[in-house]
Order: C-alpha cells, then sequence, then structure tokens
C-alpha cells in the first residue's frame, strides 16, 4: 500500500518523533513525506497522488485555528485535498476555538476523514458528541510508545531542564528574563548545571527563546543549549524538568525524569488529566516563578507513568492498519 504521511514539518522534535514512529510501524509500505529531513520514507521516489492509497496525517494540534487567516487557508487546504485516495489522521487533539465559524470549519474538515485517532478524552468527547458518525478511537500521545533504547541512559547530573517555548515565535523578554533569574538560583544554591531545551528549530524557533533567556543569566558557564535531535540523549542527565512544550513533558516522563508541568494550551491539561497527573501544574499566561524556583530546589519524585499507557499509546498504528491493512 502507498501511503503520504503527512504532518506539521518544523523540525519540532515531538512531531518529528510522531511521523517517525508511524513510519517505523508502518515499514512494509511504501511510504512518502513531503519532507527532506526525516528518514523511512521514500521522499526521492517520485509520486503521483494519483497512485497513494491513503494519506495519513499525524499530526497533534493539527487542528487548532487561531484567526481568520488560518481558516482561509485551511479552507484551500481541504478544496486541495479533495481525491480518490483514503484519509485518516492520527494522534491529535480537538482544541477550543476562538469563534463558531473556526468551529465549523474544522467539523467539516474532521468529518471528510475516514478514521481518526485522537490523544485525549477531552477530543474523543468532543467528536462522539459533535460527529458521532466519524470513526474515531482515543489513545495517550503516540510518543509515549517510544522504544526505551532511544533515549540515551547517560548519567544523572543533578542538571535543571527548562523546556524554552518561543511563544508563536516571540516569547516576551520579561519571561526568559524571569526564567534567568530562577535558573541563576539554581545555579547558586546547588553547584548544578541548567538545561535548555529547544523542541523545535524551525519557525517557531526556541533556540531564540533559550539564547534569550542564557544571554540573559550571570550563570550563563553552567547552562547549556540543547536542541532538537541532541535532546534524547541528554535528557536523563536532569533531575527535573519544567517542562512547556507538550512532548518535554512526555519525554520527561519516558525517561523517568520529574516533571513541572508549564501548559501553554489546554492539550497539555487535557493530556495530564488523562494521565491522572497530582502534581503542581503551572499556566503559561500566569506563572508564579517564586513558587515554582521553590519547586525546582525541593525533593520531586517522578511520575510513575504505567506500563499501560505505552502500550496503548501504540495502539494508534494498531488500530489504523486493522481498519485499511
Amino acid at each position: 500500500m502507498k501511503i503520504l504521511l503527512d504532518g506539521y514539518f518544523d523540525k519540532n522534535l515531538g512531531d518529528d518523533l510522531m511521523l517517525e514512529l508511524a513510519a517505523e510501524n508502518l515499514s512494509e509500505h511504501e511510504i512518502y513525506m513531503n519532507t527532506p529531513y526525516l528518514q523511512h520514507t521514500d521522499e526521492e521516489k517520485p509520486y503521483k497522488m494519483t497512485d497513494i492509497d491513503i494519506k495519513l496525517k499525524v499530526i497533534g494540534s493539527g487542528f487548532l485555528l487561531r484567526n481568520y487567516t488560518s481558516m482561509i487557508y485551511r479552507i484551500k487546504e481541504m478544496i486541495q485535498d479533495r481525491g480518490d485516495y483514503l484519509k485518516a489522521v492520527l494522534s491529535c487533539n480537538i482544541s477550543q476555538y476562538p469563534n463558531f465559524l473556526a468551529e465549523y470549519v474544522i467539523k467539516r474538515q474532521l468529518s471528510e476523514f475516514d478514521f481518526v485517532t485522537v490523544r485525549d478524552t477531552y477530543s474523543y468527547e468532543y467528536i462522539k458528541k459533535k460527529l458521532p458518525q466519524l470513526k474515531c478511537e482515543y489513545y495517550p500521545d503516540i510518543v509515549f510508545s517510544i522504544p526505551n533504547d532511544r533515549i540515551k541512559n547517560c548519567k544523572n547530573e543533578g542538571a535543571l531542564g527548562i523546556s524554552a517555548y518561543n511563544s508563536y515565535g516571540q516569547t516576551p523578554d520579561e519571561v526568559n528574563l524571569k526564567f534567568a533569574e530562577m535558573a541563576d538560583k539554581f545555579i547558586e544554591k546547588t553547584g548544578r548545571k541548567v538545561l535548555l531545551f529547544a523542541l523545535n528549530t524551525g519557525l517557531e524557533n526556541d533556540i531564540k527563546a533559550a539564547k534569550s533567556i542564557k544571554n540573559m543569566m550571570k550563570n550563563s558557564v553552567h547552562t547549556e543549549i540543547i536542541a532538537y535531535d541532541g535532546i534524547l540523549d541528554n535528557i536523563k542527565r536532569c533531575s527535573k524538568m519544567i517542562g512547556i512544550r507538550l512532548h518535554s513533558v512526555v519525554l520527561a516522563m519516558c525517561a523517568g525524569v520529574p516533571v513541572i508541568p508549564v501548559a501553554y494550551s489546554d492539550k497539555t491539561l487535557h493530556m495530564l488529566n488523562d494521565l491522572n497527573f497530582n502534581g503542581k501544574i503551572f499556566e503559561w499566561k500566569n506563572i508564579d516563578f517564586n513558587l515554582l524556583g521553590e519547586l525546582c530546589m525541593a525533593e520531586t519524585e517522578k511520575f510513575a507513568l504505567d506500563d499501560n499507557i505505552r502500550k496503548e499509546a501504540s495502539k494508534h498504528i494498531k488500530a489504523f492498519k486493522e481498519i485499511f491493512c
């Protein structure tokens, strides 16, 4: 079967891991992706859309609309996406809509898929209520199924990890300054390092936020910026992770690193609710940096990730295969 894998192509580690895990588990088929930097594909081999059997989106927040410009783009995408091939989407989520028109557009787009899996129960219940005819199943985020050997088993240095976040392309300097001050206090009180993780190195560019934080620090010599493909090799150096990007939280849990989530979107809150996470959760728009700093110094038990979560996360692909393969 010829499968065109589609997703969010912006050098975002979390989204790219979703696509790679899907490609690895569909390796018996001909896989194509319109991107030059991911493996497991036949992207150099020419193809025509008329030859494709199924277009498979593996995309988390792929149904988020922020403004009217994005709605127009989405309508054009829906028009271009009309073909004789089947369509499915895996490991997505539904977020709150800015207005009724945005919700209408997304409902129309979702209704054109032959099969959907979602990564939180909020999205599952929304679809069952609003689009009851759509074949939909729920499993935890597909990245929870990452093989153990993909995360390097390096020495725990007791470092503080911070998932740098370039909010919509520009995190305010005053927010980065607060992170810089908190990181300085951690270094001064513990004598240990701070690692700034940049999961997105594309247009959203978390490296920009990481550099901003490091440049504002007095103890920048004890701080490292770790971007994209270096994250899996270094995350276990941390004794704690401030997880802002959703997949920084997921990867910390998979690595057994205690995590303090900072939710910039309701998708993180929905995921943590499904996991019965009982730790403190901060909201991006109103971070109590004094409390956050205290928690960074305090002893924190790692979240006990149920093995069943990881098994269930692999079922996005299994469900897809059962239906289409």
